[in-house]
C-alpha cells in the first residue's frame, strides 16, 4: 500500500470514529465514508419527595428522614415508558430494645417493618425487587409505631416535590 492510501484510509476511520459514521476500505488514494444514524429521543422525569421524621413521646431524641422517589422513562423511538419507584425509611437514636420491631405507617396504613439494631432501624422499598411501592403526595404523614401497635415513636409530613426532567439521545 502507498503511503496516500495508508493516510486516505487512516483519516476515513478518524472521521468515522469522529461522527459516528463507518469508514470503508477503497481505491489507494480515495476514502469513502458512509453514517448511519440511529436517532433515539429518551425522556427521563424524576420526582423526589421528602419527610423529616422527628421523635415523639418516650422517643424525643429519635430522628428519621423518608425519601420517596419515582423515575420514569420515556423512549419515543423504541414506543416505551418504564417508571420505577422507591421508598426509603431510616430512623436511629431509637431506645427500643435491639430485635424490636417497629412498623412504618403511610397516612395510618402499614407499608412494612423494620427491626432495631443499635437504635436503628430502616426500610427499603423498589419496584425493580417486586415491591409495591405506595404513592406518596405533599402533606402524606409517615408515622414510626412502637412494637405494641399504639405508641407513636416518630412522625412527618411530607413537603413539596421535586421534579427534574432530562431529553436526550
Amino acid at each position: 500500500m502507498t503511503q496516500l492510501a495508508i493516510r486516505s484510509g487512516l483519516a476515513a476511520m478518524a472521521m468515522a470514529l469522529v461522527t459516528g459514521g463507518v469508514a470503508q476500505a477503497s481505491a489507494p488514494g480515495h476514502s469513502e465514508y458512509h453514517r448511519s444514524t440511529t436517532v433515539s429521543t429518551r425522556t427521563v422525569t424524576e420526582t423526589e419527595t421528602n419527610a423529616k421524621l422527628t421523635g415523639a413521646g418516650a422517643q424525643t431524641t429519635a430522628v428519621g428522614y423518608v425519601e420517596s422517589n419515582v423515575t420514569t422513562v420515556t423512549d419515543t423511538v423504541a414506543n416505551t415508558t418504564t417508571t420505577n419507584s422507591s421508598l426509603t425509611i431510616t430512623v436511629k437514636r431509637l431506645t427500643l430494645a435491639n430485635g424490636s420491631v417497629v412498623d412504618f405507617q403511610l397516612n395510618g396504613t402499614s407499608v412494612g417493618t423494620g427491626v432495631v439494631t443499635n437504635g436503628r432501624a430502616s426500610l427499603r422499598l423498589f419496584t425493580k425487587s417486586g415491591a409495591v411501592v405506595p404513592a406518596v403526595a405533599t402533606g402524606d404523614t409517615l408515622t414510626v409505631v412502637d412494637p405494641d401497635g399504639v405508641t407513636v415513636d416518630l412522625t412527618g409530613t411530607f413537603g413539596a416535590a421535586i421534579s427534574e426532567t432530562e431529553s436526550g439521545r
